[in-house]
C-alpha cells in the first residue's frame, strides 16, 4: 500500500484547524512534543522508495522553519519515532533487520538547556539488534549483544554508554541471584513495557506465548531492584497472548489481548 500521508492538526474543542500544509508528504507516525513543548510535532519523512529515512520537528505556531533531526541514508535501515512510556523521551529508531541504534531528546527539559539535544544510546554495532524503555532514570534494554539466540533484559542509567549494560537480575527463593532473561534458549523475550510500579514483559516459554509482570522496587547498587516476577496463568492448556495498548502510566492494570 502507499505510505505516503499529509498532516492536519485540528483544535477538538473549536474545531479550528491550526495546521494544514497539502505540500508536506510524510509518513504514518506522528509525535508530539513534551508539557513543556506543546506546539511541537516529530514527523517522519520518505525518501524515493518510501522507506522512512528523516525525522523533522514542527513547530505548529510557525515561530521557526521546520528542523531535521535525524537522516538516514542507508536504505538497509528504516527509521521510526515513539515515546517512552512515562512520555519522558522521544525515541528516534534506525534499525535493519540484524543491526539497530536509538537516539533519544529529553521532553521534559527547558528548550535552552543542553538535555534537548539529541543523543546517543549505543552505537550501532554490527548484528546487535536492541530496544529501550526508560524507568526512574534508567534505560530498560532488550539486546541481542555477545550473539545471544534470544534477547537479554538489560539496565543502565540514563546517560550512561554500552560499556555499563548489566543483565537484570532477581534474588530467587533460595537466596541466589539470577538473571531474568539471559538471552538464552529456554525463553525468549519480545518486549518490555514499564509502568510507574512494574515492567511487563512478553515472548515465549515453552513454545506458548507468555507475559510476566516484575515488581519494581528500589535502587540497590544505583541499578533496577526487581523484587518479584510472576509468569500470568491461564486456564488452557495452548493460547495466544499478548500485551495490548495501556495508556495510563501509573497504574495498577493490564489490558491483555488473549
Amino acid at each position: 500500500g502507499d505510505e505516503i500521508y499529509s498532516l492536519v492538526v485540528k483544535n477538538l474543542d473549536t474545531n479550528e484547524v491550526i495546521l494544514e500544509d497539502p505540500t508536506l508528504e510524510c509518513y504514518g507516525s506522528v509525535v508530539w512534543g513534551g508539557d513543556k513543548a506543546e506546539n511541537i510535532v516529530y514527523y517522519l519523512k520518505l525518501d524515493d522508495a518510501q522507506r522512512p529515512f528523516q525525522v523533522w520537528r514542527k513547530y505548529l505556531d510557525g515561530s521557526a522553519e521546520d528542523e531535521m533531526l535525524f537522516e538516514q541514508l542507508d536504505d538497509l535501515f528504516w527509521t521510526g519515532i515513539g515515546k517512552s512510556s512515562d512520555e519522558r523521551y522521544l525515541f528516534i529508531s534506525t534499525s535493519s533487520s540484524e543491526t539497530s541504534e536509538v537516539h533519544y531528546i529529553d521532553l521534559k527539559a527547558d528548550a535552552a538547556d543542553t538535555e534537548t539535544e539529541m543523543k546517543c544510546v549505543a552505537k550501532r554495532r554490527t548484528k546487535v539488534l536492541y530496544d529501550v524503555e526508560h524507568w526512574d532514570g534508567h534505560w530498560i534494554i532488550t539486546s541481542n549483544v555477545e550473539e545471544t539466540p534470544n534477547m537479554r533484559l538489560m539496565t543502565c542509567k540514563v546517560g550512561e554508554d554500552e560499556s555499563q549494560w548489566k543483565d537484570m537480575t532477581m534474588v530467587n527463593d533460595k537466596g541466589e541471584e539470577e538473571k531474568l532473561f539471559d538471552g538464552g534458549y529456554e525463553r525468549s523475550l519480545d518486549h518490555v513495557e514499564a509502568f510507574e510500579k512494574y515492567l511487563v514483559a512478553s515472548g515465549r516459554f515453552g513454545g506458548i506465548p507468555r507475559v510476566w509482570v516484575m515488581n519494581l522496587g528500589g535502587q540497590g547498587d544505583g541499578l533496577l531492584d526487581v523484587t518479584k516476577s510472576t509468569q500470568l496463568s491461564f486456564d488452557e492448556d495452548a493460547y495466544d497472548v499478548g500485551v495490548n495498548v495501556n495508556y495510563n502510566y501509573d497504574t495498577d492494570r493490564l489490558v491483555l489481548y488473549y
